[in-house]
């Protein structure tokens, strides 16, 4: 047993050695603190590189905590930081550095809004209604001004609407005023470089000189009219009472004179004011200028850029809307009384004046009478009406509501009788005064003055009264007559409502057109834009500025703008969804090139050729001397004779019951010379136009007869004498189109390989597509060329397409013309002119070199003999044809060139720029020939056709009227830069 233990016991000790009872943690711990590392590493960023707040749960997760670590549970915080301090980029703007965000609450005080907004106003400006704008507007950069372009709403037709039956109201405030400061004769002599009579009344007028009336007028550099047109401004003279009574005309014709001495002393001393609103597209240009004249003369100008502001309200409602916004405070000594206060206002220092105060009583007598009137239109014309109202947010509706006119208050007898003359107190205000101009602005009440003192109220929902404390302010009301004459639908003018557009601008002192703006869009004025002010100015027949001044520096500007823009969108899109212009026949679809129209149209008279050069350098070799045509008097002579063209002459044809006499039309004026004596009418315009006037372009308007509308750049287009007997046989017609320009083509394989397939189809096809047209182009006299290409298929087309190119005939193969069925001797007479004119005729011109049996070229329509048609039809198509062919030969001769031009050009451009035009001549661009582009063109809701307004060329109109019959109205081709369908327009010069 001994021994048995003892075995045992030894064997045991080395065990115990080698497997201790007991561990050392301590030493334990350092020994493996690598690996504990290792494995929180492990653990905190469980394999992949994430941030603290991407490693919480789904629904713990916030976006903020990427950004702001205080939004991140209190336990991750501290390793947020650390994280975000190993990554500077990322690190975000504490307080300490001073740019942190700012909480909403801070960003909304008022202080801090302001300041906000005046550093967002360092590149463009802002209205004063811009924040009410911004939410509601589609705002846009013009001018260095933030301007609403249009209301966010589908707001077209409502705006029309609100034009004709309510009222619209745009804030314009972006005009600029300009004061000039001097002698009377001083100021007109310096006017009288800026402004020619010939174009309109100018400041000299004794209509305006008053101060009774205001005005506008067109201003040119110093003397260099009819050149050097700068822009439109409206003017108006300071009203002066104690000013000696008006001379006589001999008199004023003595105070023109630049030396001034007329012996009337008073009058040459005495300094009187001028304020011009001049657009912030020219404003700089008209200042300048202004200071180059006036400095001569002794006259002093003053910007006064934010001191006045401008509304315009137009349409019937606005009388009614401006009653009653506008209420007369009451200025006379007693209201001092009412209050305590020892502040002395501006009003009661102003009318302190025994004059002033007799003069606003003479206008709050002159604005009681307008509550008997029932619209603007029959207040006088251009009118100026001085008051003093209550401020505005007292007196705001409960709600938004429409004022209508209150027909208690008219008056029994006709208004028109009693409103013909204003006194001449009417007229004075108050804001001509620099010193009420700031105190006005100073005196204003805050807003949030207001709404306290109205939480006070025992009744809830009553009027304020302030007392001697409530804000007087001097406001101008400014007349502008809508439209003076209704013409019916068959007029030469576009259709509209008597007065339409009329209205009144309202000029504020500057800090109250929120106040104001606010009143008046509660009592039912719709706010409208640019957008919208173009389509007032279409309805009209009204140029706009800058958009329709292309003689000027900021309608040059403006039209580059847009061009730019225009090509910039065009460029952006696929190839397969963008217009290609070269195949529509369109030189110009950006840009209307005027210089181009107007020197082509002067060879085209003079009978001179483009020079080989091309026509990039004819243009730039030709002085850039052309202009606008303004005079009134050769415009009235236009419109004169323009209008007569359609009256009867000598018993010749006309419309008669609504209807056209066919037997009118044949074939162009020159052929009919004898028969209408009254061409001789345009003996007195031509010999009037002096040779300068004849590189003029000429405002037209544009009314569509039967369907479509013209949109921006579209062609103004003579119709040939075919499109005219079409539309006389039926008044429906829609208009002919224009071929596809096919050396422009580039020829698909899909369109190939269905040619492959066989020609039976597409002549069926080509014979079921086809319908009744004027023979104006090859292509509609019935017979359609198919011919083989170099790829064995079969191409089918017109005459004009396929023999315009003549290394492409040559190259075809065989050359056959198949005839439609139309058996009428008009297209036997069509077809043989035709292929005349184009050398396919004869069999041994036809195919000099390719040895193609000739016999088989041309196949008449079955060889058989068509019906015998009247003499008359036989008369005018075979007058018309040949003038028509005349006019394809040339222009297929041109396109040839201009086809050879563009292949040249087309290998150093781009693919994307190889789709433009190669600027090609106007005049051949298309079949018909350009004398003008549409500016401005839509659909009128006025009328229900399509409307328009833009420029022709001078030369162009005198052709138009030579080629024209008398005893019909004056008609047009327009065509769309994107189409090829031209619609027939009634074309006329608007009154201004």
């Amino acid at each position: 047993m001994a021994s048995i233990s003892q075995t045992s016991t030894n064997q045991s000790g080395p065990q115990m050695d080698m497997n201790p009872r007991a561990i050392n943690v301590g030493a334990f711990a350092v020994a493996r603190a690598d690996e504990i590392n290792t494995m929180m590493r492990s653990i905190s960023t469980m394999g992949s590189v994430q941030r603290t707040f991407q490693k919480l749960p789904r629904h713990i997760q916030r976006r903020a905590m990427s950004h702001n670590i205080k939004r991140m549970p209190r336990r991750l915080r501290d390793i947020a930081r650390i994280e975000v301090e190993k990554n500077p980029q990322k690190k975000p703007k504490s307080d300490a550095d001073g740019a942190a965000k700012k909480s909403r609450r801070h960003r909304r005080r008022p202080g801090n809004l302001r300041e906000e907004y005046a550093k967002r106003q360092m590149r463009n400006r802002w209205l004063e209604t811009h924040i009410w704008h911004a939410k509601r507007f589609k705002m846009v950069e013009r001018w260095g001004w933030k301007i609403p372009l249009h209301p966010s709403d589908k707001s077209a037709r409502a705006a029309y609407r609100a034009t004709a039956r309510h009222c619209v109201m745009s804030d314009i405030s972006y005009h600029q005023v300009i004061e000039v400061q001097g002698s009377e004769v001083n100021i007109l002599s310096a006017m009288k470089h800026l402004t020619s009579p010939q174009v309109g009344l100018t400041m000299a007028s004794r209509a305006y000189l008053h101060g009774t009336r205001h005005g506008e007028v067109l201003l040119y550099q110093k003397d260099t009219y009819p050149h050097g047109a700068i822009g439109p401004v409206d003017y108006l003279w300071h009203c002066e009472l104690h000013a000696s009574p008006p001379a006589g005309a001999a008199e004023r014709q003595e105070l023109k004179r630049e030396d001034g001495v007329n012996g009337d002393d008073e009058k040459v001393t005495t300094d009187r004011r001028l304020w011009m609103w001049v657009h912030p597209s020219c404003w700089r240009e008209v200042l300048e200028e202004l200071k180059g004249v006036c400095s001569d003369y002794n006259v002093s100008i003053t910007p006064l850029e934010d001191e006045l502001l401008r509304f315009r309200l137009q349409g019937p409602l606005a009388h009614p809307i401006l009653l009653d916004a506008l209420q007369v405070a009451m200025v006379t000594p007693h209201d001092k009384q009412d209050g305590g206060s020892e502040m002395s206002y501006w009003w009661e220092q102003y009318y302190e004046d025994a004059t002033h105060l007799q003069t606003y009583k003479q206008q709050m007598e002159t604005w009681a009478g307008f509550r008997e009137l029932q619209t603007a239109s029959e207040v006088p014309t251009n009118a100026v009406v001085s008051l003093v109202v209550r401020d505005s947010r007292v007196l705001l509706p409960k709600k938004r509501t429409k004022v209508m006119v209150d027909s208690d208050n008219l008056a029994d007898e006709p208004s028109n009788q009693r409103a013909h003359k204003l006194p001449a107190e009417t007229s004075n205000s108050p804001l001509w005064s620099p010193v009420v101009r700031t105190s006005v602005a100073a005196e204003q009440c805050p807003n949030h003055e207001l709404n306290l003192l109205r939480s006070k109220l025992l009744v809830p929902g009553t009027d304020l009264n302030l007392g001697r404390s409530e804000a007087r302010i001097p406001v101008l009301l400014l007349h502008r007559s809508g439209i003076r004459t209704s013409v019916g639908n068959e007029g030469n003018e576009s259709t509209g409502m008597l007065g339409y557009s009329g209205g009144w601008d309202v000029v504020l002192p500057r800090k109250w057109g929120m106040p104001f703006w606010i009143g008046l869009v509660y009592r039912g004025a719709r706010a409208c834009g640019l957008r919208e002010a173009g389509k007032v100015a279409l309805h009209r027949s009204m140029p706009r500025f800058p958009y329709d001044y292309p003689d000027s520096d900021a309608g040059c500007d403006i039209s580059k703008s847009i061009a730019d823009d225009l090509e910039q969108t065009f460029l952006r899109k696929p190839p397969a969804k963008r217009s290609n212009h070269a195949k529509l026949g369109i030189a110009a679809p950006f840009c209307p090139p005027w210089s181009q129209l107007i020197i082509e149209w002067g060879l085209k008279e003079t009978g001179d050729q483009i020079s080989e050069s091309g026509v990039d350098t004819c243009v730039s070799s030709m002085p850039e001397d052309w202009y606008v045509l303004r005079n009134k008097e050769k415009l009235g002579l236009f419109r004169t004779v323009m209008q007569g063209w359609s009256k009867k002459v000598g018993g010749g044809g006309g419309r008669k019951q609504g209807k056209w006499n066919t037997k009118s039309v044949k074939g162009s004026s020159r052929t009919e010379g004898k028969e209408c004596p009254g061409h001789l009418s345009l003996e007195p315009l031509t010999q009037v136009l002096v040779p300068s006037e004849k590189r003029t372009i000429v405002w037209v308007g544009l009314r569509m007869v039967t369907r479509g509308f013209p949109s921006q750049f579209a062609i103004i287009c003579l119709p040939s004498a075919a499109d005219l007997a079409e539309l006389g046989r039926n008044p429906n017609y829609g208009g002919p189109e224009e071929p596809v320009h096919k050396e422009f083509r580039l020829k698909k394989k899909r369109k190939l390989e269905k040619g492959q397939k066989g020609s039976k189809a597409k002549k069926a096809k080509v014979a079921q597509e086809s319908r009744p047209e004027p023979p104006s182009t090859p292509g509609d006299f019935g017979f359609v060329i198919e011919s083989k290409d170099e790829f064995g298929g079969r191409e089918v087309g017109t005459t004009s397409e396929l023999v315009s190119s003549e290394s492409k005939v040559e190259n075809s193969g065989l050359i056959s013309a198949v005839a439609l069925s139309n058996k009428s001797d008009t297209v036997s007479v069509a077809a043989d002119t035709t292929l005349k004119l184009i050398g396919l005729k004869d069999s041994k011109q036809a195919t000099p070199t390719t040895g193609v049996d000739t016999s088989k070229t041309m196949t008449p329509s079955e060889h058989s003999s068509p019906p015998a048609s009247t003499h008359a039809e036989a008369t005018v198509n075979a007058a018309t044809n040949t003038t028509v062919q005349s006019e394809v030969v040339a222009f297929e001769a041109s396109s040839a060139t201009t086809n050879v031009e563009h292949s040249a050009t087309a290998v150093s451009k781009s693919p994307a720029t190889c789709l433009l035009p190669a600027h090609p001549e106007l005049l051949k661009s298309c079949t018909r020939s350009v004398i003008g582009f549409v500016t401005n063109g839509a659909q009128s809701f006025s009328c229900g056709k399509g409307m328009g307004v833009g420029f022709c060329a001078t030369l162009g109109l005198l052709n138009l009227l030579r080629n024209s019959p008398r005893g019909r109205k004056l008609v047009v081709l327009v065509r769309d830069v994107q189409s090829l369908q031209y619609r027939f327009a009634y074309i006329y010069v608007p009154s201004s």
